[in-house]
This record gives C-alpha cells, structure tokens and sequence, in this order.
C-alpha cells in the first residue's frame, strides 16, 4: 500500500506541473473588447521640421514629435508604446492628456529603463495633433518609442507580457528553485553546520534567475515600479561574484586565501559604490556596468587558477561536483558571450544567451543538492546511530553512564530547577551470577531495568550506571508527587514480575532518594546522599531478608505435629 500511495501522490504532483506549465502556453479565448485588434502606430510621426521619424531611435537634439490623429481611427483604443531613456508629456493639441515625470527619478539617467505606457484618448471631434514632447535622460543614448500601437490597454499588456512567457518562465523557476536551495542551506546551516556551498549556490542561482528576467515580464507588469525591476537586474550582476568565489573557497579548501579576500572585497565595494552614486544621481548603472564586468572577468581568471593550483590535492574531492562545475562553466561562458554580444551588437536583451543555459544549470543543481541531501542525511543518521550507541546501554536498553555524565553537565549548566534524584541497587545478583550463571544474571538485570522504566520513564530519565545500579533523574515542581506515584508502580510491577515469573532468586531492588536545587551547582553531594540512602535501604532489606528466612527456617525444623508430641511427653 505504502507504493501505492507513493505512486498516486508523484501522479498528483506531476499533474499539478503539467498544469502550470499549461497556464503559460495556453491562451485563454475570449471576445472582450471590441478593440482588441492591433493598429501599428509607430509611422506617421514627424519631427517639428516635418521630417520623418523612426521612433525607437529618435534625434538627441530633437524635443519632440507628432502626429495628425483622427477619432475614427482610435475608435476607443489607447495609445499604447514603450518608452526608453525619456520622461515625457503627451498632447492633444494643446491639452496635457497623459504626463510622464516620475517623482523622485534620476533627471540625468535613465534609471527607470524602459516603461509601459498606455495613454487614453479623450473624445474629440474631427482632426486633431498628437504632440509627445520628451526630455532625453542620457545624452549618450536616443530616445525610443518602442511597439507603438492603437489597442485596448489590458490586451496591450496581457500580449507584452505573453511575448516573453517562455523566458520568463525559465527565470522564475530559476530563482524560485534558487530560493528553496538558499532557505534548505540557511536551515542545515544553523541546525547543523557545513553548507555554506548550498547557501552559495541558492544565492546564486536566485541571481542568475533576476539578472536574466525580461524586460516585459508578468512581473514587470505586475510591479509597476521598472526602476526596482532595473536596479534588481544591475545590482544582481554586482552580487554575482560574491556566491560564486565564496563556493570556489569552500570547494578548494581556499578561505584565506587573498586572492579570493580580494576579489569578494572588490565586488562588495563596486557593490555599495554602485547603490551610492546612483542614488546621488551622479552615475547611472549602465556606466558602472563595466566595473562589474570587470570584476566578474577577475574572479572567473581567479577560480579557473585556484582549481589548477588544487587539482592534485588528495583532501579535495571534485568528482562529485563534476557535472555542476560543467554546468556552471557553461553559465559562465554564456555570460561572457552576453557581455561581448552587449558591447558589440547593443542588444537590448543583455542575457538571451544566458539564459538559454539556464535550465542546464538547474538540473544539475537539483541532482547535485539532491545527492548532497541524501548523503548528508545518511551520514546524520549514521552520526545519530553512533551517538544513540554511545549513550544506550546495549543490555537493558536504557540509558548508559555516559548519557548519565552528560545529563549532569547538564543540570550543573542551570541557575534553577528542583530534581529528585533516585539511585537503585540490584540486591544479591552476585549470588544469581555465582548460582545460576552470567545468562540469569542478565536477565535479572533486565528485568531491574524494565521495572524501574516503566515506573518512572514517562516522568523523568532512567540510566544504568553500573553493573546492578540504576539512576533515575525526576524535574519540575512534580518531581516529588511523580516520585511517590513511580515508587507505587515500581512496587507493584516488582511484585508482578517475581509472581508471573518466578525467577530463581527473588527481583529485590534496593532504592534511595535525594533532593537537589540546580542553584547549590553541586549534583554530586545530592547523588552521593542517594547512594547513601540506597545503602541503608539495602541493610534494612537484607536484614528483614535474614529474619524472614530464620522464621521461615523454624517453621520447617518445628512442624505442628512435632510440638504436639514434645508437649504430651
């Protein structure tokens, strides 16, 4: 049944993936508006000079641009294009119908990148001119007015954000599997230590996944704020080699070395560098972008070196990590090949390559955590065997002296507490060893082990400490009213067991109580009050033994018809 279950809950996961994938391939078909045809608009405009214009790159010296426009035309559409590197006004005629200045914006740079616009056109009558004046932000770059057309706003946007579904898709689920390997390596790192790759590669798996999202996502339709989705992209780039260096040294055992200090310290100063002159509005992150390239080059130069210095150490292992490095390499090269791509042919798309290695990448990540998980928890499995081994006492079960030794570091650790302390003593298992051999000795001390367990192990925690002695450890303000209750129990199933099973020496154990406050930081006087009260115990119970054994000796040397006959004589 277990399989089946398993089966019929992978077959649930696999449907719930078809079906998101789906929800990105599959067009939802609908009339809507009766505008939802697209009318290229980007011909026509003029410049003041009557000129023509190519809108997506438009004359530095130029202000703005028009265009005759008639109510037929628009018919209840938008005017729907995107923008690069201005801010800008739109007129009709000389009526202010849509502004684009936004608040808080670099005026020199153009940080916000590019931005969707849909511009509503008022009701009018007859002819009239569209005016967009604009003010170029970057001097070094044109203006652009990109996909300009007439249509319904919402269609407009749904089919902008659809065009990169595929890209976007990859990034997403680049930087959502990016996030869980992140939070796994956090948690194994704070429980139990030694995944700082994981972290590494979480971290930069998520960067990968924001540097690489296109432009006109659902997110960037979603966010509404393209100067966070911009500086997310650029500062992504400036993070990158941190991650990556930090895993490089943890693979090649290389942590203090200054060639890795120094490449992570140059990333994080172009890192803040970047943050501070953009936001004093001296710089835009296009013209820091070398930097970071700069240092992405150095780093790559700085890893290839540092395997090839550790290649031939015994205490490095690569084998495992192999088809990762590959894999990784492979996103490295594709990144130098965006950056050639960006410096030569200027595409606007600085990470297509990239991106199309991404999904290599990810695979590779996955089986490589996936093994790591397993082999990880199979060797704390094997740790906690070794640890329940070291602390279990083999015969009875129980807790053994060294459980017992760290459990009173323990208590001496504490400013305040109340225990009871209750040490046991076997009584005459010499005599069952002697008598009857070692296999009865040990199933007598089973037997102590069992009784004092079910007595108390619900309330407090049971040790044996020696051969025949037993400890037992009882916290809190109930430790006295559980220690009368467990005493009850331990009575009773000590007397339960010598009726069911008659052993050949009768199960006697002997039992002595001490109190200890955690603030008297002296255990040992308290244990010691135990034994000593144990001890006595033992003497009074071996001496009412002695009498019971006298008593019961004299009734067989003195039957009744024996006193009779002495009495007649």
């Amino acid at each position: 049944m277990k399989i089946i279950y398993g089966a019929i809950n992978s077959l649930m996961g696999i449907i719930i993936i078809v079906l998101m994938i789906m929800s990105f391939i599959t067009p939802m078909e609908y009339k809507g508006s009766p505008y939802t045809d697209t009318i290229e608009y980007s011909d026509g405009w003029v410049y003041d000079t009557g000129d023509s214009v190519n809108t997506e790159s438009i004359e530095t010296d130029k202000k703005y641009i028009q265009k005759s426009i008639s109510y037929d035309d628009i018919s209840g559409r938008d005017i729907c294009f995107v923008c690069r590197n201005a801010n800008f006004t739109v007129f009709l005629d000389d009526e202010n119908i849509y502004d684009f200045n936004p608040k808080g914006n670099n005026r020199k740079r153009g940080l916000y990148g590019e931005y969707i616009h849909t511009v509503p056109v008022p009701h009018f009558d007859g002819i009239k001119t569209i005016r967009i004046e604009f003010n170029n932000l970057d001097t070094k770059a044109s203006v652009g007015f990109f996909n300009m057309a007439l249509q319904d706003s919402g269609t407009y946007l749904a089919n902008l954000a659809r065009s990169d579904k595929g890209k976007f898709f990859i990034c997403l689920t680049t930087f959502i599997i990016g996030m869980i390997v992140f939070a796994y390596g956090i948690v194994e790192q704070t429980f139990h230590g030694n995944m700082t790759e994981t972290v590494c590669l979480g971290t930069f798996t998520m960067l990968i996944g924001a540097w690489t999202s296109p432009q006109f996502s659902l997110m960037f339709v979603f966010s509404g704020n393209s100067l966070v989705m911009r500086s997310i992209e650029y500062i992504s780039l400036a993070i990158m080699p941190v991650p990556v260096i930090t895993f490089a040294a943890s693979v090649t055992k290389n942590f203090s070395n200054k060639i890795f200090i120094f490449c992570i310290f140059a990333a994080t100063v172009n890192l803040f560098a970047q943050l501070t002159l953009s936001g004093a509005d001296m710089f835009d992150y296009t013209e820091m972008l070398k930097f970071s390239h700069i240092i992405i080059l150095m780093c790559i130069a700085c890893i290839i070196f540092m395997f090839f210095l550790v290649r031939k150490r015994e205490d490095i292992n690569t084998k495992n990590l192999g088809y990762l490095i590959v894999s990784m390499s492979l996103i490295v090269f594709s990144g130098i090949v965006d950056m050639i791509r960006y410096y030569t042919m200027h595409d606007t798309d600085t990470a297509k390559i990239t991106r199309l290695s991404m999904p290599v990448f990810v695979t590779a990540l996955i089986v490589y955590e996936v093994r790591k998980m397993v082999s990880f928890q199979m060797k704390s499995s094997e740790a906690d065997l070794l640890h329940k081994l070291a602390m279990e006492d083999s015969l009875t079960g129980i807790k053994n002296r060294n459980a017992f030794n760290d459990y009173e570091q323990k208590l001496l650790k504490r400013d305040s507490g109340f225990c009871v302390f209750v040490h046991f003593d076997v009584n005459r298992l010499k005599k069952v060893n002697d008598t009857y051999g070692h296999a009865e000795g040990d199933k007598h001390i089973k037997a102590a082990a069992t009784v004092i367990r079910k007595s108390f192990g619900d309330a407090g925690e049971c040790f044996r400490i020696g051969g025949d002695e037993f400890f037992v450890i009882l916290e809190g303000r109930k430790a006295k009213a559980n220690y009368e209750a467990g005493i009850k129990k331990f009575m009773k199933f000590q007397e339960e067991y010598n009726n069911s099973e008659n052993p050949k020496v009768p199960l006697e154990i002997a039992f002595g109580t001490a109190e200890y406050d955690c603030s008297m930081k002296n255990p040992e006087a308290a244990e010691s009050l135990a034994d000593s009260r144990m001890y006595e115990k033992k003497k009074l119970m071996k001496a009412n033994s002695l009498k019971k054994n006298i008593r019961e000796n004299l009734t067989d040397i003195k039957p009744p018809e024996f006193s009779r006959n002495v009495k007649k004589a």
